[in-house]
Order: C-alpha cells, then structure tokens, then sequence
C-alpha cells in the first residue's frame, strides 16, 4: 500500500471518527466548535518548531510538504475561526473546512515524522560501523 493510500485513510479514519463523535454526541458542529475553541495553538507551536529544526538540517521533499500542509492548516484555522455558526447555511462549510484542517493536520505530522525518519540513519554515528 502507497504511503499516498496510507495517509488518505488516515484522514478519512479521522474524520469518520470525529463524525461518529459528533452523531453521538446529536451535536454536528462540534469539530467545527473545536477548532474555533483556539485550544490548538500548543500544537501550532509544537509543530513550528519540530519543522524548524527539521528544515534547519536539511530541507528535502517531505520538510517541504510538511511546511505546506502547516501553512495550509494555519490558514483553514482562521477560515474555521471566523465563521459564523449560528447561521445554518454556514455549518456545511464549516463542516468542510474542518475536516480540510484535520487532513492538513495530520499531513504535517505524517510528513514531519517521514523527515525526521529519513534522518536518524544519518545522525546515528553507530551506523557506519
């Protein structure tokens, strides 16, 4: 299976859960509510600076990727922040862009540990020997 395939059902698992949550719960904008709670900030910052690290050594495809996907993630964060949720024209979208930010969110994590993996071969100075 294409690591493509891999992290596609990975988001679309993520989703489903957070769907399923949602159905029990009788409440469908809660993973858009969740996103404008702003309690993700630790995890911007977190992931900024593994990235930062990550990029400092070396910049390779999947750094690039995951610098995209965080970007991407800031900016659907504010889409998601700013909408209006007690207008029911709104919610399909918010439904929309939540789950846009949830696949960039996991497409900075898969991508930032795919970087970090191809690196620890070469910092291991036991390796050579």
């Amino acid at each position: 299976m294409s690591n493509e395939m891999k992290y596609n059902l990975l988001v679309l698992g993520f989703v489903l859960l957070v769907t399923f949550i949602s159905a029990v719960m009788g409440d469908w904008l809660y993973a858009v509510r969740m996103v404008q709670s702003g309690r993700h900030e630790p995890l911007f910052i977190l992931l900024g600076l593994v990235l930062g690290f990550t990029m400092r050594a070396s910049i390779d495809e999947d750094s690039i990727s995951a610098l995209i996907c965080a970007i991407g993630m800031a900016v659907l964060g504010l889409l998601v922040g700013g909408l209006d949720i007690t207008n029911p024209g709104s919610a399909i979208f918010g439904f929309l862009l939540t789950a846009l930010f949830f696949s960039a969110m996991l497409g900075t994590v898969v991508f930032l540990l795919r970087a970090l993996r191809k690196r620890i071969p070469s910092d291991n100075p036991d390796s050579s020997t």
